[in-house]
């Protein structure tokens, strides 16, 4: 029997080119990285980006704020993401028995197989971003909040939904890592089952405390951030004094067109 066939390609090290794309590759998500660190630090040291063209943002090397708040909601979910990698690795789940109709093809049998394998991970993967999602979309109902009637107009409402971006994504991440990290230890632990089949007891009763732990301070901070500082800033920003500020309009849109920004 003749021997297989190789080819140069597959012999030898990696391509040249291959190893320097990824190298690029790493050095892009450094350099990413480096930006939103540089654009947070800006803004918590007062400076008012939101009033910078994207030519000026370009030049000093920060990042715009729809960017910059993506990329924060982004981090925010990154530690569920691997403490949930590392659990698949460990204790991998075995597929559960989805319930099929004998009337059912074997094309729809084999179609709600598939879906049953890779929807949890799906929803794994979304359900930590979730919070810091929906704190992105209500950017656009508290800069508008942020205003009285007689400023708004299409500039002025972009230019506050753009500070709120630039101050959530400043000021947000340490609470939305806490409540995203939560959610994420919530799921695993739903999903696995762990009790004493698995672990003692008292690892159980940990587990339970680590993500109350985590909820409360997340959901705590967070009500803080949205209710006290963001508000803050936000008038300051609009060029409101402490007396001058459409608190009334804040607050009435927070618990009426945006309650979940606090709730989470």
């Amino acid at each position: 029997m003749c021997a297989e066939t190789v080819t140069p390609r597959e012999l030898g090290p990696e391509p040249p080119l291959t190893f320097f794309k990824e190298l690029l590759g790493w050095f892009d998500k450094y350099s990413r990285l480096k930006r939103f660190m540089a654009t947070r630090r800006a803004i918590r040291d007062g400076q008012i980006l939101v009033d910078l063209s994207s030519e000026d943002l370009r030049r000093l090397d920060l990042m715009g704020p729809l960017r910059f708040n993506v990329y924060e909601s982004t981090l925010a979910g990154v530690p569920s993401l691997l403490i949930t990698a590392c659990v698949g690795v460990l204790f991998p789940l075995e597929p559960k028995a989805v319930p099929f109709v004998d009337a059912q093809s074997d094309f729809a049998r084999a179609f709600l197989i598939e879906v049953s394998k890779v929807t949890p991970s799906v929803f794994r993967t979304i359900s930590p971003f979730v919070p810091p999602v929906i704190l992105l979309w209500s950017s656009f109902v508290m800069g508008w909040a942020s205003l009285e009637s007689f400023d708004s107009n299409s500039t002025t409402r972009r230019r506050s939904r753009n500070g709120f971006l630039y101050i959530d994504g400043a000021y947000g991440l340490l609470a939305q890592t806490l409540l995203a990290t939560a959610i994420g230890l919530a799921l695993i632990d739903s999903e696995h089952g762990w009790g004493p089949v698995l672990f003692d007891d008292w690892w159980r009763e940990l587990l339970i405390v680590l993500i109350g732990v985590l909820f409360l301070t997340g959901f705590v901070l967070q009500n803080y951030l949205v209710l006290v500082k963001y508000p803050r800033l936000q008038f300051q920003l609009n060029g409101y004094e402490k007396f001058g500020a459409p608190e009334s309009r804040y607050y009435w849109a927070v618990w009426v067109f945006n309650p979940i920004s606090v709730s989470l």
